[in-house]
C-alpha cells in the first residue's frame, strides 16, 4: 500500500505509529518522506526519528538506507 504523506511532521510520524502492518518498503519510504520534513537542526523532530527508528528495528537496513539517500542528497 503506497501513499504519498501529506501534512506535516507529525501527520506523518502518526501514520507511522498507526500502521503496524506495513512492510519494509513502506517503512522507508514513510522514514524518507518524515527525513524531508527534516530541513533545519530540530532536537524534537530528531527525536522522534530516533523513537521510529527504535520501534521498527526488524525494518532497520531499511531505515539506515533511507538515511544513506538522504544524507547524499544534502550533503555536497
Amino acid at each position: 500500500m503506497k501513499r504519498k504523506c501529506e501534512g506535516n511532521f507529525f501527520d506523518n510520524i502518526l501514520m507511522i505509529l498507526t500502521e503496524a502492518t506495513m512492510n519494509s518498503e513502506e517503512i522507508k519510504a514513510e522514514y524518507t518522506s518524515s527525513l524531508a520534513d527534516l530541513t533545519f537542526n530540530s532536537k524534537p523532530l530528531i527525536n522522534v526519528l530516533t523513537m521510529l527508528a527504535e520501534e521498527n528495528l526488524a525494518h532497520a537496513p531499511y531505515i539506515v538506507e533511507a538515511i544513506e539517500e538522504h544524507l547524499s542528497k544534502v550533503i555536497f
